[in-house]
């Protein structure tokens, strides 16, 4: 399915493809509802792509390339990618444990649910 994401601050169509995929246990789940309504409303430009790509390059378990990696892969600046991802973190997209970069399972989840609950249970004990 694919979807158009509007920003309201900047008018900005984007393009966003919506994938729920099941298989052996494994599911991925959306944000809806929640308070990342509002914050996904006030991300801008580069942030919001950024958001948007590492949701599509999330590994198992919402693992996401670090700054340099996403910075290589899309052919963007190291400091572009690093404001994004700081901003992203600073409203609870991304989270930090153990030194490496996730995507908030509380925003989107892919992978098992018995991995879910463990994942939410490492953030509400303060991840990192």
């Amino acid at each position: 399915m694919t979807l158009a994401v509007f920003n309201k601050v900047t008018g900005e169509i984007l393009d966003a493809e919506l994938i729920i995929k099941i298989h052996g246990g494994r599911f991925m789940k959306l944000w809806q509802k929640t308070s990342f309504n509002e914050k996904y409303d006030n991300l801008q430009g580069n942030s919001l792509k950024i958001l948007l790509h590492l949701t599509n390059d999330s590994l198992y378990n919402n693992l996401i390339p670090g700054v340099m990696e996403i910075s290589r892969r899309y052919n963007k600046s190291k400091s572009l990618v690093s404001r994004a991802y700081s901003e992203l973190t600073k409203n609870g997209f991304i989270v930090k444990i153990d030194g490496r970069y996730y995507l908030n399972p509380y925003f989107c989840w892919k992978g098992s649910k018995t991995e879910y609950e463990k994942m939410c249970e490492k953030i509400s004990k303060g991840g990192e």
